[in-house]
């Protein structure tokens, strides 16, 4: 009887130093201008909105939860904190745990366009949720549209990672 062999890979994600470019700086640009204008209207929202909010709401977008309004912010400021999380990794595409390996610079590049586009829609997605909870009558599905387009930002940028192999 053959014995098997079985070898463990050792960490083989080769780093990648990121430039600094003018469409990075543009998209952080971007995005912390988004990121300002989304807290003056979560907070111009948060002072109109009554005590007791939505705070969760079932699958077909109706509130289920019921919470104070300052709950609310729990919920945006982890958001912008994963936009602002996202705007970082965006210079160490190598850290970015995605199905495929990052082998060369291109596909380096692009897990860190994909990162900057994360962060601003984490930004827009802290918006639709503290609006969603806020607006009377309160609705889940406006968060729909961010987490949607999340999804498919994710698989776009993944088959082209993959592609540029």
């Amino acid at each position: 009887m053959k014995k098997l062999k079985i070898s463990i890979p050792q960490n083989q994600k080769q780093k990648f130093s990121i430039p600094r470019t003018t469409e990075g700086t543009i998209f952080e640009i971007v995005t912390v201008v988004l990121t300002v204008i989304v807290w003056v209207v979560i907070m111009l929202a948060l002072r109109q909105a009554p005590d007791l909010v939505a705070t969760h709401f079932d699958a077909f977008g109706r509130p289920d939860d019921y919470g104070s309004k300052w709950n609310v912010l729990f919920s945006s400021i982890m958001l912008t904190v994963a936009g602002i999380s996202c705007l970082a990794g965006a210079y160490f595409p190598h850290s970015v745990n995605l199905p495929v390996s990052v082998s060369n610079i291109r596909q380096a590049l692009l897990v860190s366009r994909m990162m900057r586009i994360l962060a601003i829609i984490f930004i827009l997605m802290a918006l639709t949720v503290t609006l969603g909870s806020l607006h009377q009558p309160a609705s889940g599905l406006p968060v729909l549209v961010p987490v949607g387009l999340l999804v498919v930002v994710l698989i776009v940028f993944v088959v082209l990672i993959r592609k540029a192999r």
